[in-house]
């Protein structure tokens, strides 16, 4: 058998530079275990099958990781990034790994958990945590998958962290049953979400999703618990998902400084969370940033990009400035006219969250004329056609696809005004909307997530050869994840609030 070719790294394990506030999680008071997954990882990369046999006893450098599913290598150990915990890493007990994903959230990595592949086994504590009878504050972000059964965030003793199948959120403690800390539909599976579970003296327990504070009532959970193993209670009903960061306090932080946490990781990953506070009434309102992966508002043009917000920048193409989309007066401030031909604008830059999604949304201001052809609005398609893509038909509707299934609109919007076109997939349907209300739905089933590499294309299709638009594009926002219909509402207001 061909000899392996191997390599092996692991990151400085060194504290992150501290921010302006000169704040970091790790060293705050009771800091018991506090990952990033910025920092701290030793990655191992083998891939032949004699790495496989040699299974436990393999050398740490030659440990077995599947590279055609995980080609950035698989996770060894996971260390604290501060030196006083750097004695409580996570250590995988089994020969195969989890994953690593390099470009996972916003550009930075994750740890890919999991069962059913050969990279399945769940992460272990070094040296158990435990066991804890006081308070304690709990920080998990992650983005779960949907599994029938429900499966264990952490577990071990007596202690389990469990989401429910309808995306309940329960606390074992000892051999009491397990106690409901959070609701159906708190957890959305293929989300990034920042979950929080805090214990006072007394046992009274208070779950925080993405900043809000989701406990029904007052839960109790009281007595000792220990935590050994993240991700599963020993590979039992262990998580399937996605994993960026872990954080554990041996004691209940006061919401100043669970603020401050919230903060740090919000600004490592860019994400935006609450303030601890209950879940606004008019959440569609008041929560269009979250999960907003890509915001582009096209209100000026300097050097041949378009205004954009985030991560990716809005180049104009194919030959800026001599042939591509020109500024004009849009729905909201500015906007870009097109040509019908080829004028086009292409995402550069880390697209991470983009490339693999549960759910999403895609919506934009659009004003046409044109019919009789397709019009591209915005497209993320790769040589094979998988991927998704909005567009105008030629009858003047909105249409849109996800890998191999479509949906066609009703409401023509080919006449010359502006119109909010919104386009859905929430993991088992298609849904249209124009100008904020429901324009046609379609049930197509439970879907895998739809991934695809490919750059973001608005104006002209994946390949840029053809489906032109011809008009104006305004205020392009892609979402990992659905919006609810007040959500879409309140966009379609925007043009009305801003007096346009």
């Amino acid at each position: 058998m061909a000899s392996a070719v191997l390599a092996f790294w692991a990151t400085a394990l060194t504290p992150r530079p501290c921010a302006a506030e000169e704040f970091f999680p790790a060293e705050l008071d009771g800091a018991a275990l506090y990952l990033e997954s910025t920092a701290g990882l030793e990655v191992v990369r083998c891939g032949t099958e004699a790495c496989f046999a040699a299974g436990r006893g393999a050398p740490a450098d030659k440990q077995y990781c599947d590279l055609e599913a995980h080609p950035d290598g698989c996770a060894y150990r996971w260390f604290g990034p501060s030196a006083t915990l750097q004695a409580v890493g996570v250590v995988q007990g089994d020969a195969d790994k989890p994953g690593v994903v390099a470009d996972c959230l916003n550009g930075q990595p994750c740890i890919r958990v999991g069962r059913g592949e050969v990279q399945s086994r769940s992460l272990e504590l070094a040296s158990e945590l435990g066991p804890m009878a006081g308070p304690f504050s709990l920080f998990l972000l992650v983005r779960p998958q949907a599994q029938a059964e429900g499966f264990f965030y952490f577990g071990h003793g007596g202690g389990e962290l469990v989401q429910r199948p309808r995306g309940a959120l329960a606390l074992r403690v000892g051999v009491a049953r397990p106690v409901e800390v959070a609701p159906e539909g708190t957890v959305r599976p293929g989300e990034w979400q920042l979950l929080e579970v805090h214990r006072d003296g007394r046992g009274a327990v208070r779950a925080v999703v993405d900043g809000w504070d989701r406990t029904p009532g007052r839960p109790i959970a009281a007595g000792r618990f220990s935590l050994k193993h993240l991700f599963s209670i020993g590979r039992a009903r262990a998580m399937r998902g996605d994993v960026a960061a872990v954080a554990l306090y041996t004691r209940r932080l006061p919401e100043r400084q669970s603020q401050a946490v919230r903060r740090h990781l919000g600004g490592v990953y860019g994400l935006e969370f609450g303030d601890g506070s209950p879940p606004p009434k008019r959440p569609g309102v008041v929560e269009l940033n979250r999960r907003l992966w890509l915001d582009w508002t096209f209100d000026a043009v300097e050097r041949c990009t378009a205004t954009a917000r985030g991560a990716l920048r809005a180049e104009l193409g194919p030959d800026c400035p001599e042939n591509a989309p020109s500024a004009s007066a849009g729905a909201l401030g500015g906007a870009l006219r097109f040509d019908g031909v080829d004028d086009e604008v292409r995402s550069r830059g880390s697209r991470g969250a983009l490339d693999q999604l549960y759910s999403f949304t895609v919506a934009a201001w659009v004003r046409t004329l044109a019919d009789g052809r397709w019009q591209t609005v915005v497209d993320k398609r790769d040589a094979l056609e998988d991927g998704w893509d909005l567009y105008i038909d030629p009858q003047g509707r909105g249409f849109l696809r996800v890998d191999a299934e479509t949906l066609g609109g009703e409401r023509v919007i080919t006449d010359g005004r502006w119109h909010h076109l919104a386009g859905l997939f929430d993991g088992q349907s298609l849904r249209l909307y124009v100008d904020g209300v429901l324009d046609r739905g379609r049930f197509i089933g439970r879907r895998p997530p739809v991934e695809t590499s490919r750059e973001v294309a608005v104006g002209r299709n994946f390949a840029g050869r053809r489906d032109a638009f011809e008009g104006q594009i305004d205020e392009m926002r892609i979402y990992g994840r659905a919006l609810d219909p007040q959500e879409i509402q309140a966009l379609a207001a925007e043009a009305d609030l801003a007096g346009e």
